[in-house]
């Protein structure tokens, strides 16, 4: 197996055997493509990583916008075409919806397999990072 980096040493709390050591996420993508299981496998985002994708989701425009039929096949499949075009998308929740925005938020990140960025208002962002050829670069 080859990876890309090294493991790092955390900065945290010394643990009994030292410090922990944490995969970067490169390391542990490129470990899951030699096993096969990328595709399946969705690493969490951390903090630094949400906020950068707050950051460049402020300026997007809503590309696809949930009424009062709520979730089905159509939106889930919109949903996903945007995220393999974009990785980051904006979806606004019309006044008109009358689901639980959280809810609705969790939902959709579980049937796209996207990572949820963020729920403000009736605005949810969330991101899946493009195996073939990333644009967004939450990762540095």
């Amino acid at each position: 197996m080859a990876f890309t980096r090294s493991p790092v040493r955390s900065r945290s709390a010394p643990h009994k055997k030292g410090n922990p050591i944490e995969l970067p996420f490169l390391v542990y993508k490129n470990f899951c493509n030699e096993i096969g299981t990328a595709t399946k496998t969705i690493m969490p985002l951390t903090g630094k990583q949400k906020r950068r994708g707050r950051g460049r989701g402020h300026e997007l425009n809503p590309v696809v916008l949930i009424g009062q039929q709520g979730l089905d096949e159509r939106i889930i499949a919109a949903i996903k075409n945007a995220v393999d075009t974009h990785e980051l998308v904006k979806i606004k929740l019309l006044e008109s919806f009358s689901g639980d925005r959280h809810e609705t938020a969790e939902e959709l990140a579980a049937k796209t397999q996207t990572e949820l960025v963020q729920v403000l208002g009736k605005t949810i962002l969330l991101y899946k990072m493009s195996v073939e050829k990333p644009n967004i670069q939450l990762l540095q």
